[in-house]
């Protein structure tokens, strides 16, 4: 299979006049002696992430990678239905699935939180927060993600401080320090986009960790899994640790705060600094309004996770993880 030359030519040239605007956002070599079709195809996904910032940056369409406008047909098929009475089935048991065949895959996200939500109404709890992943540009080039990845965290999966989390409930588990803001007022009613300005007198701050989890077997499915169905199995949400709230955050320094994190006796995790870090507020701001967009409504109470500042690292059962964000108190999680 070749990519044609005219395509790699418009490609080469749209990524040249990307990196002389966006010196930061596209640090790859242009040399044209680059021609594996693996090079073009990841160089065109930062290409359309660029494209994506820029529309942030000037205020216009802001949201238009993370909400699809329906298609009109808003009624699931008969595999996406089963896909999410079987994911929402392993979540409940901690058992996995296969891997759904392309076929009976979502291949957009207006499908795959089609079947998150219908995941999560067979679930039934009570939905306490929010997390998204891939929330920076450069973890969703790193992590092969055309955008971010939201799912619910659940009540009964909802820990303070010091946790004691059982193992059998999370397959594949891997841990991440993460910043967590809580909406403590109502938003301003409508549909409107939530702005930082928004949130600023309504949200406090709480040092947390995420606990993720996959329902699809490894392996599995012929294939290799996409964004889509990591969105549709609940975006490989798990459990959330919550530290003690921070209601004085707003001169804390997020996108320079030093995190340790460690598995037990091990060295420290890596923590993300830089291009993988971004204003947590404005990641909130951002995935508050692609809910309104959905007809999600975030209530005061509810928290969401902002995105991982340490590498995604897997945990196993009677291993603990200690995190220090700044200067707050350690937090910990135990898989028991």
């Amino acid at each position: 299979m070749h990519l044609s030359l005219r395509l790699y030519i418009l490609v080469a040239k749209s990524l040249f006049l990307i990196k002389l605007n966006y010196p930061d956002y596209i640090s790859c070599d242009l040399a044209p002696t680059q021609k594996s079709i693996k090079y073009v195809s990841a160089n065109a996904h930062l290409l359309v992430n660029a494209v994506r910032h820029d529309s942030q940056r000037v205020g216009w369409l802001s949201n238009l990678y993370l909400t699809e406008k329906p298609s009109g047909n808003t009624q699931m098929n008969e595999s996406h239905e089963k896909l999410a009475k079987s994911l929402a089935d392993a979540w409940l048991s901690g058992g996995t699935i296969p891997l759904p065949a392309a076929e009976d895959a979502p291949v957009s996200r207006t499908e795959a939180y089609a079947i998150q939500d219908k995941m999560a109404e067979s679930i039934g709890c009570r939905v306490s927060g929010w997390k998204v992943g891939a929330a920076v540009k450069a973890v969703q080039f790193f992590e092969n993600h055309d955008g971010p990845l939201p799912g619910r965290v659940f009540e009964d999966r909802t820990f303070d401080v010091n946790a004691v989390v059982p193992a059998a409930l999370y397959n594949g588990a891997k841990v991440e320090s993460e910043f967590a803001f809580r909406l403590t007022d109502p938003l301003p009613p409508g549909t409107d986009p939530v702005t930082v300005a928004d949130l600023q007198t309504k949200i406090a701050f709480h040092p947390a960790i995420e606990l993720s989890a996959a329902r699809y077997a490894p392996g599995t499915g012929g294939r290799a899994a996409t964004t889509f169905d990591g969105i549709a199995d609940n975006g490989t949400a798990g459990a959330a640790v919550l530290g003690d709230a921070v209601d004085d955050w707003r001169d804390l320094p997020f996108e320079r705060m030093v995190i340790d994190a460690r598995i037990d006796d091990s060295p420290p995790i890596q923590a993300y600094s830089k291009i993988y870090r971004r204003n947590p507020v404005e990641i909130m701001a951002e995935t508050l309004s692609d809910l309104r967009q959905r007809g999600v409504n975030f209530e005061p109470g509810m928290f969401l996770l902002t995105g991982s500042l340490t590498i995604p690292t897997p945990i196993r059962k009677r291993q603990k993880l200690t995190v220090k964000i700044g200067d707050f108190p350690l937090i910990s999680l135990l898989l028991e």
